[in-house]
């Protein structure tokens, strides 16, 4: 299954795009802006993806925002369905 959220918000800084998914990590321009946050939420989501063997991606979204993209495999059940 794959879901794709996009936003058009001030972006991440493609320097830091490798540090968005560490836990407590805030973005030097959302820090600059003062924009409310502790740096949880992405390293949450990421957390979940990944114990559930998917993936996070996030990428541009020109001109503003980002787009992340979640991917988790799909898996039939073993027995009759109940």
């Amino acid at each position: 299954m794959q879901v794709q959220v996009a936003d058009t918000g001030i972006g991440i800084v493609a320097a830091e795009r490798d540090r968005v998914l560490d836990r407590f990590f805030r973005g030097e321009n959302v820090r600059h802006q003062g924009i409310p946050g502790n740096g949880l939420g992405l390293s949450l989501a990421s957390a979940v993806i990944r114990r559930h063997h998917g993936t996070i991606r996030i990428d541009d979204n020109q001109p503003h925002g980002v787009i992340v993209r979640l991917c988790l495999p799909y898996h039939q059940p073993d027995g009759p369905a109940s």
